[in-house]
């Protein structure tokens, strides 16, 4: 019998940010359209954004440089409607080339035992999982000695192709605007109104709010728009974010299905003004949702809320605009007809138990950050 090989796992360091973001090219997320995401100049410039303290842990190849990483964060989020401190598994990825060999299960025991140094014994961590996945469902019962993963809820991607026109819906009556730095207090308040309506959405007060989006490369206050009644009253509000500065789309696959839908969109795009979506090995200029904060009972007012990014970006050499949102949550039924390529993600939380003892998680929507994905 062959001799188990143990592999370890050390604190990533600055030296290791060329070789990670090589690594995070070199790992795609397979679909219907299989992308890879180039984080140079700075793999570091994501982490920063995920939580209130982040540790990202790297395990070495042959040649001493990383084959495999996994990221975590420390954040403060809405819990059952509660403020919680919780933490974040994110960003497991290992070179193809080095799979199959124990790196993975190395990994996630790293980010085990460093989740219970941040959080303690009781610690639990929120982890998105892409639907499907075969090799980490593999992972999701525990074996080896590896944390248990329940899964809650699925949140969905939708990928909005920006070609024709879109009316905004006429029920939703308010008026859209960009975001100034006069609007922060009442987007905070808002936040705070619709936050704790959803399961692990960050907790945000005006000065985080601002400082958040102050720290995020590309993002500016009047990256977010923003949805008034009549009355003048916010009825909600959504950044639209260009992320090329530090994180940039490589498509390397089509499916049969999304070529067949490339084929369509490219002959449309020219006709319309729209931007054609691009061959594999290039990259794809897009946009994406971050803190979408509407009331679920504000029906239509997401929508007009994305229309009206919609339209000022569509000749803007964008292909589309990407929107997550959980598969039960009220805003999700104003996607319908936008003709978004969808994603399923799946949204759980990892354990040492065999079994999530918590309350339901399943109360209310879950809340993921797609833009920080």
């Amino acid at each position: 019998m062959s001799p188990t090989i143990t592999h370890e796992v050390r604190d990533a360091t600055p030296d290791d940010n060329d070789a990670l973001v090589a690594l995070s090219t070199a790992t795609s997320v397979d679909g219907d359209v299989s992308l890879a995401v180039d984080r140079g100049p700075d793999f570091f410039a994501l982490s920063r954004l995920k939580g209130d303290r982040w540790r990202v842990g790297v395990v070495d190849g042959p040649d001493g440089r990383p084959a495999g990483c996994v990221a975590i964060a420390e954040r403060t989020v809405h819990l059952h409607g509660e403020p919680t401190k919780t933490l974040a598994v994110s960003d497991l990825r290992v070179h193809p080339a080095r799979r199959r060999e124990g790196r993975g299960d190395a990994l996630i025991r790293w980010a085990r035992d460093a989740c219970v140094e941040m959080g303690g014994q009781d610690a639990f961590a929120f982890v998105a999982l892409l639907a499907g996945g075969k090799e980490m469902e593999g992972r999701m019962g525990g074996k080896r000695g590896l944390p248990s993963v329940h899964r809650f809820a699925t949140v969905r991607c939708w990928s909005v192709p920006l070609l024709w026109n879109r009316k905004p819906p006429d029920a939703a009556n308010s008026a859209v605007t960009r975001a100034t730095a006069d609007d922060v207090d009442e987007m905070a308040a808002l936040w705070a109104d619709v936050g704790p309506q959803r399961q692990f959405a960050p907790t945000m007060d005006a000065a985080a709010l601002a400082a958040w989006v102050d720290a995020a490369p590309g993002l500016e206050l009047s990256s977010y728009w923003l949805a008034r009644r009549p009355d003048k009253k916010l009825a909600g509000f959504v950044g639209i974010w260009d992320q090329e500065v530090f994180k940039r789309l490589q498509l390397t696959r089509y499916s049969p299905r999304a070529r067949v839908f490339r084929e369509a969109f490219n002959l449309a795009a020219p006709l319309v003004g729209g931007a054609r979506l691009p061959r594999p090995g290039q990259s794809v200029r897009h946009l994406i949702a971050v803190h979408p904060c509407v009331p679920p009972s504000a029906a239509g007012v997401f929508r007009s809320l994305l229309v009206a990014a919609y339209g000022e970006h569509r000749k803007k050499g964008y292909s589309f605009i990407t929107v997550g949102l959980d598969v039960k949550d009220p805003l999700a039924a104003d996607m319908k007809g936008l003709l978004g390529q969808r994603t399923d993600v799946w949204c759980c939380v990892a354990t040492q138990g065999d079994r999530w003892t918590g309350p339901p998680l399943d109360d209310r929507p879950a809340y993921h950050e797609i833009a920080l994905v």
